[in-house]
């Protein structure tokens, strides 16, 4: 008499009807996995998940839910993002960012390693991991505790996440991801994530190395293939990556990070310490690090980034772009206790700009300046260097540009540009009105009148064309 309470108490449970036959945890996608045995063991199961899920914010934090077919179904291939996610602006911990370009995978390759048992006792290795989505590639270096520190981070995700329970629809649709997951040859699944390894770096010999790159080289590659844990704000941050890593109109991906920007130091004249702003401060070298740090100063965190012929920062708070200085012939980089007064900082510096940062390392200050030195005497020497007449630009041959002697000329060219598009408008002006004809004289009527050529733009191409004049607004509205 138990038994059948506690069969007909189960199947209650379970969300059937006292006369349908209880279900099985194998026909529940989304059931809790429980710890794996034998064959399964080197698998980690704490992060499991099916690959079809996906984020949605209710409020009360993030519910798992499961992609539709359409929504899995995305065959295209895409070069980079395009040059409207400039404007996608969120905030760092947001989860729904997207900043990756769809359907192209991550893949990471552990090239190298540095030991250094002197100032690194329990993570005395360096990682160098290359990594490669589509066509851009960039490396970053890390050491055991990023990857724990990571791991640690998405366990808590997935504890908390609020995962409903599956309809009848949804049980007799599909089976668990378990079953269907790929197979390899030797018997184990695909879909599961490595067991991390949780022997300390300082207990690995040197014969045991490779090994050891091997594994982290293994859980970072199949923790990317799961898009809930490839957008989650810690991945993020250990990739090193934004909303400006992957756009194509933007060059090549930098080096990018988290760093700490003196305040009051963006325009000349401005850095350094005044002493509350009464007179410069000449002291010794231990009293400008103490007011250059802690008295006269106040530091907030910024995401750094670097491209091809420019660098900048963003407020990682609200996502927003707050500044971007040109590589030009006054660039400098300077770094040091008996340069700029900071251990762990160093100074940049242009012909109309000045920034002072600050690292969380060493390593890191002097990774940033190396990098920034490669990129001003690489992609950046045409500016960097003395050109012709003292320009900032060298002398350019097989160019798209034109010269215009009058305004007539130069509307005609805007009106085919505008009627060339393919992906954005964007129209900034003192004032401009919606009426103004830019092929003149009006032989075929209204048709090259500004508001019927981006009317006629919007409907063909069936997106919004955006401006910034307000006043245009609202009258073509």
């Amino acid at each position: 008499m138990e038994c059948k309470n506690s069969a007909e108490f189960t199947g209650v449970i379970e969300g059937n009807k006292p006369n349908e036959e209880p279900t099985t945890p194998e026909e529940n996608d989304l059931s809790i996995t429980r710890p794996s045995l034998g064959s399964d063991a080197e698998f980690d199961d704490e992060l499991a998940i099916a690959e079809s899920i996906k984020l949605v914010d209710m409020g009360d934090g993030p519910v798992a839910i499961e992609n539709s077919d359409v929504e899995l179904e995305c065959d295209d291939q895409l070069e980079g993002l395009p040059y409207s996610s400039i404007t996608n602006c969120k905030k760092f911990k947001s989860y729904h960012r997207n900043l990756f370009i769809p359907g192209v995978d991550i893949t990471a390759t552990i090239t190298n390693y540095e030991r250094n048992l002197t100032t690194h006792v329990l993570n005395p290795n360096l990682y160098t991991i290359a990594l490669a989505h589509g066509p851009f590639h960039w490396k970053i270096k890390k050491r055991y505790k990023h990857f724990q520190t990571l791991q640690q981070q998405l366990v808590l995700f997935r504890t908390s996440l609020n995962i409903p329970f599956p309809s009848k629809t949804h049980k007799n649709k599909r089976k668990t991801f378990r079953q269907n997951a790929p197979v390899s040859p030797k018997g184990k699944r695909k879909s599961a994530l490595p067991r991390f390894p949780k022997k300390p770096d300082v207990l690995v010999t040197y014969d045991k190395l490779e090994n050891r790159m091997k594994q982290l080289e293994n859980y970072l590659n199949n923790l990317l293939s799961f898009t809930i844990y490839r957008n989650h704000p810690a991945t993020i941050e250990f990739l090193e990556v934004s909303h400006l890593s992957f756009i194509s109109g933007l060059g090549f991906k930098g080096k990018e990070g988290l760093v700490r920007k003196k305040t009051g130091s963006t325009h000349p004249g401005q850095s350094g310490c005044k002493c509350f702003g009464l007179y410069h401060c000449f002291c010794c070298i231990r009293c400008q690090q103490l007011c250059n740090d802690m008295i006269c100063s106040r530091w907030v965190k910024r995401w750094l980034f670097m491209k091809d012929t420019f660098f900048g920062y963003i407020n990682p708070e609200n996502g927003q772009l707050k500044s971007v200085i040109l590589y030009d012939q006054g660039f400098e980089v300077v770094t040091g206790m008996y340069s700029i007064g900071l251990q762990t900082g160093f100074h940049v510096q242009t012909l109309s700009r000045q920034i002072s940062l600050k690292c969380y390392t060493r390593r890191k200050g002097k990774e940033w300046t190396q990098a920034l030195k490669e990129v001003a005497g690489t992609t950046a020497k045409e500016f960097t260097q003395m050109n012709p007449n003292r320009s900032f630009a060298p002398i350019r041959n097989n160019i798209t540009a034109s010269w215009f002697v009058d305004g007539a000329s130069y509307m005609s060219a805007v009106a085919d540009a505008i009627d060339n598009a393919k992906e954005e408008v964007f129209i900034t002006d003192w004032w401009l009105s919606p009426e103004i004809y830019l092929k003149r004289p009006a032989i075929v009527g209204d048709y090259w009148q500004l508001k019927n050529l981006l009317k006629r733009k919007a409907v063909r191409t069936r997106k919004n064309i955006q401006t910034k004049n307000v006043v245009m607004c609202k009258r073509l509205h």
